[in-house]
């Protein structure tokens, strides 16, 4: 096996347990090449064809004990809290260890009265700790309300940076945080205030589980950040500072100032309209859909959430059955564990694979359900432990292969095609292909090999199922090669 992260190809084929196995019983590489006459079948081939990669493998992951250094261990040694250029290095080798240890020393530092954060220019703000509510102050005075929840509560208020101090027990200074919510409660709630937040969705679940159901109108930097700065990876309020080269110890005022980075980024590449009318609102669309959920009729499907006496009886075979019946003019017999092992190929066509070796009993014994391959055994074998033959076998591996690939490539699709009648007739020219050429290969092959195993009603529904899926495609071509040509004598 080899190590992706690392760069260490390893043999192809052969897995983690494979590979277990093998240096358990031979103990190094050189002593396995020295037996690899006592392997057999498609593991002496995949061993035997991997050999230079597994001595460079080898050679790759070997630690070299003997190497000259320049420097020495003791040169190596640094301090918490790190500085700017060094948080900035360590962040962009993503070395998020070292990091969280180094928020954490900040988090054990005093907070400061006065704190310098530089933007365009040096700008000083005030910062507080909050560990009891002093009724005759104001603290929400300020038109704008940048609120941090973190393991303490941070915000800013226009002028002032404040952190509420959240006990973790009866002893320790601080609010709890119940009553902490409750003292912000009146700002979440002010329509009248700039609301700014960090994944306003998330933040608006944490509140309802607190009872506080009504959020007032806000900005959301975690989604002005996709908009305009979208890094394929999700990152931290601290981590989206950190890069931004704004202060962690401040994160209030610094989720400020990337607010207003933002939105003058969103106005410069004229992507507020899709800031402001797509993404806020779908926050609060998924929002809701997630608090509602969906319900199930548990009776009408006859589905009871406990461990199934059989295989037949579970939910998985319940979902699969209605589809296992598309599948007999292909296969010749009807077969949940094959739907189903079709409907989850959708996702990826490994999980053909592996959803067959976890339904079909005796099946694991000869599938590596890591590597999704064959391990040993012919193809009759497998046929056998299916109850179908070795030419519906055939069939049903060419209608997975011709049908949609996964959802990944549909979602491909679509980005290209940027249509939703092209894509949805692809996805249908792709199953009306695999399924033309998978019950031609079952009916011509049995009628050929073994014609008294051919279940003549199912070939005939499907014949007739295939016979319109030609007609329908030989319409849709001539009706578009009419359009066509009057178009081109329109133009004429």
């Amino acid at each position: 096996m080899g190590d992706a992260s690392d760069n260490i190809p390893g043999i192809a084929g052969v897995g983690e347990k494979t590979a277990k196995n093998l240096i358990g019983e031979y103990g190094t590489i050189e002593n396995l090449y020295n037996h690899t006459d006592e392997l057999k079948g498609k593991l002496k081939e995949k061993v035997e064809q991997g050999k230079d990669m597994a001595f460079l493998s080898k050679q790759l992951a070997t630690i070299d004990i003997n190497a000259n250094l320049e420097f020495s261990l003791e040169e190596l040694k640094f301090d918490f809290p790190l500085k700017n250029s060094a948080r900035k290095m360590l962040l962009n080798l993503e070395f998020s260890s070292i990091l969280k240890k180094d928020i954490f020393m900040y988090e054990a530092e005093d907070f400061s009265n006065e704190i310098k954060i530089e933007k365009s220019e040096k700008k000083q703000i005030k910062s507080e700790i909050i560990d009891k509510i002093m009724l005759d102050k104001n603290y929400f005075d300020g038109k704008i309300l940048s609120i941090v929840f973190d393991d303490d509560v941070y915000f800013f208020n226009g002028e002032t940076e404040y952190k509420i101090l959240i006990k973790n027990d009866f002893f320790s200074p601080g609010l709890s945080f119940d009553e902490a919510l409750k003292f912000l409660q009146p700002a979440l709630c002010d329509d009248g205030k700039k609301l700014i937040l960090f994944d306003r969705k998330k933040i608006r679940g944490m509140l309802a589980s607190c009872g506080i159901e009504h959020l007032a109108k806000s900005d959301d930097v975690m989604l002005q950040k996709y908009v305009v700065d979208y890094t394929q990876k999700e990152l931290s309020l601290n981590e989206v500072i950190e890069r931004a080269g704004f202060e962690v110890k401040t994160p209030a005022y610094s989720q400020y100032l990337l607010y207003e980075k933002y939105n003058e980024l969103l106005a410069s590449e004229n992507s507020m309209s899709v800031y402001k009318d797509i993404e806020l609102p779908l926050c609060d669309v998924l929002y809701e859909m997630q608090r509602a959920g969906f319900k199930i009729d548990v009776q009408a499907l006859n589905w009871s959430f406990n461990v199934a006496e059989t295989a037949d009886a579970s939910i998985l075979a319940t979902i699969a059955g209605p589809f296992a019946y598309i599948l007999v003019p292909i296969v010749g017999v009807l077969s949940w564990q094959l739907a189903a092992a079709a409907v989850t190929g959708f996702i990826a066509k490994e999980n053909v694979v592996g959803t067959l070796a976890v339904c079909v009993v005796g099946l694991e014994n000869l599938i590596d359900t890591e590597e999704l391959a064959m391990l040993e055994g012919t193809g009759a074998e497998v046929a056998g432990i299916l109850a179908i033959t070795k030419i519906a076998a055939l069939a049903y591996l060419m209608f997975n292969l011709f049908t949609p690939p996964c959802f990944a490539a549909i979602g491909a699709m679509n980005a290209e095609m940027k249509s939703a009648k092209w894509l949805w007739g692809g996805i249908g020219l792709q199953f009306a292909v695999g399924y033309t050429i998978s019950y031609l290969v079952y009916t011509i092959g049995t009628l050929v090999t073994a014609p008294a195993e051919l279940n003549v009603l199912a070939a005939v529904l499907g014949g007739v199922a295939v016979a319109l899926i030609a007609a329908y495609i030989v319409f849709l071509t001539l009706n578009t090669n009419k359009k066509l040509k009057s178009e081109h004598l329109a133009k004429a």
